[in-house]
């Protein structure tokens, strides 16, 4: 690789423990985590309106762990990372509306475009068939997604990478020159931190693959990948296939999906 892309990113292997508890994570948090699940627009409008009752409630930001999955993750990612859109968590999440004050008017009123659940309003069909036009096949879902349930929030932009603070960045800008001017959402303050939950599905180049078998993966604001050792073994249906040994490693989100490290030294690669 070009010494202009060279990236020097951290490593934590599996016996080095989990990296944010090396943050002031514990110590303001209670041991709780909050899960939200999967479930396309239903499940992101039962998670806003879970983070909404909890905030309101005092409780979100005691909670030390925020985990999600697909359509629980087009709550939990904004929430955790908006950098535009809204002015505050009391628009982003939208005001709490106690049973009894619940009316057909209230119910069906115009929701306004700075409260997070306005984006699950958006018709993602037709958006899909749009870009379908102009985005390959292999980025169409990210892209339909990014534009719908990111973008408002400043979150899907060319380039953008995520980090846990300011902190955090400085600290990769140091180590790569090349990144200076690169763009990064950070958290918020006093926010749980955020495991969004993936998988890989096997290597690209064997598509179309004759059997699937996902190997889990963890994208949080500090590190990706998964502690757990993966034995991958790709077969493509033309009969082509390849070994991959995944996991028991986790990088930094701005190095995830770069080329295989050159050594790895002193938790540096």
């Amino acid at each position: 690789m070009a010494a202009d892309r060279t990236l020097n990113t951290r490593v934590w292997t599996s016996g080095a423990g989990w990296p944010e508890l090396a943050t002031d994570l514990p110590q303001r948090t209670a041991d709780v985590g909050l899960c939200l699940s999967g479930g396309g627009t239903r499940a992101q409008c039962a998670g806003i309106g879970q983070l909404r009752g909890l905030r309101a409630l005092g409780l979100l930001s005691e909670t030390r762990y925020l985990s999600a999955v697909s359509g629980g993750s087009w709550a939990a990612t904004p929430f955790t990372y908006y950098a535009s859109g809204s002015d505050g968590d009391d628009q982003f999440l939208g005001p709490v509306t106690a049973p009894e004050d619940l009316t057909m008017a209230s119910l069906t009123a115009e929701i306004p475009r700075d409260q997070a659940i306005w984006t699950a309003t958006q018709a993602l069909n037709s958006t899909f068939v749009r870009l379908a036009a102009k985005v390959s096949s292999s980025r169409i879902w990210s892209e339909t997604a990014g534009e719908l349930f990111f973008a408002p929030w400043g979150l899907h932009r060319d380039g953008l990478r995520f980090s846990l603070d300011d902190a955090s960045v400085a600290d990769i800008r140091s180590r790569n020159p090349s990144l200076a001017d690169a763009p990064f959402a950070v958290a918020r303050p006093h926010r749980p931190f955020l495991i969004v939950n993936g998988s890989v599905l096997g290597d690209s180049l064997l598509n179309p693959l004759k059997d699937v078998q996902p190997a889990a993966l963890d994208m949080t604001p500090l590190y990706c990948g998964t502690a757990r050792q993966h034995d991958m073994l790709c077969v493509s249906r033309n009969g082509a296939w390849k070994q991959h040994d995944l996991g028991d490693v986790l990088i930094e989100p701005f190095a995830l999906g770069s080329a295989t490290p050159a050594a790895i030294s002193d938790g540096f690669a």
